[in-house]
């Protein structure tokens, strides 16, 4: 009996180490994944929905073209993630659309299938609208308008404050 008590009493204490750093740090893990929650995710719409709010309420449509293994994609996605200004206006005056170039699920946009293409390792909207000299350009940045009509295409990183008053010039007011 006095074995088992110490036993537990040792793995108590080996398991305290752990506790305490999840304790201590549980408000920074929850705020970073309300942070992530809120940061990126403020004004995005599935493309499986866009199409039924493009029948209610036709606004322009900004796809936003990434991939997994660019840097400066992540750089894109923090600055967004602090700029409030930009997620309000596509929040409010767009249709704010978002795919991952080595994404392998379908897509219908504009009454059409998109699908990932295994011969250019890439989703196959990904290669119409991010393909520069051959190769998928990411991050990318396409203004649709209401009609589904490209207005406006970038490839690579866009300051903030740039794409601001670029989304600006292209929202209805």
């Amino acid at each position: 009996m006095y074995r088992k008590k110490y036993m537990l009493k040792h793995l108590y204490f080996s398991l305290f180490p752990i506790h305490y750093f999840f304790l201590k740090n549980f408000g920074k893990f929850l705020c970073m994944f309300f942070f992530f929650l809120n940061g990126f995710l403020f004004s995005q719409i599935s493309f499986n929905n866009l199409s039924e709010n493009m029948k209610k309420n036709p606004k322009p449509i900004v796809l936003y073209i990434d991939s997994d293994y660019c840097a400066y994609c992540s750089i894109q996605q923090k600055q967004l993630s602090k700029d409030k200004k930009v997620q309000d206006i596509l929040s409010h005056n767009f249709y704010f659309v978002k795919i991952n170039s080595e994404q392998k699920s379908q897509i219908v946009f504009d009454h059409q299938v998109y699908e990932y293409n295994t011969k250019a390792e890439a989703h196959q909207l990904a290669c119409l609208y991010a393909l520069e000299n051959g190769k998928i350009a990411t991050p990318t940045w396409v203004i649709f308008s209401k009609e589904y009509i490209p207005i406006f295409k970038y490839n690579g990183l866009i300051n903030v404050k740039d794409l601001q008053v670029l989304l600006e010039n292209f929202s209805e007011k």
